[in-house]
């Protein structure tokens, strides 16, 4: 399991780097796209068992999540 926070944690990491820019001048994203990513990861393993230690699925979901949460949270405040 907690190979599972720190895919989440780094996929967001860079997620927000490539999306927004610095970590630091945006640190509601970054803790918004930890959050999407881990849903994403638990969401995974909910419907995949096994699936989140996976390479390709596992960072997949991760992205996913994060960047579904970082869209989410742009959409609200604008």
């Amino acid at each position: 399991m907690v190979d599972v926070y720190i895919t989440a944690l780094f996929t967001s990491f860079f997620l927000v780097r490539l999306v927004k820019g610095s970590w630091t001048r945006n640190p509601a994203y970054v803790a918004l796209s930890i959050f999407g990513g881990m849903a994403g990861l638990i969401l995974l393993m909910k419907l995949s068992p096994g699936a989140e230690g996976s390479l390709i699925y596992g960072n997949f979901a991760a992205l996913g999540g994060a960047l579904t949460a970082i869209l989410i949270y742009d959409q609200a405040m604008s």
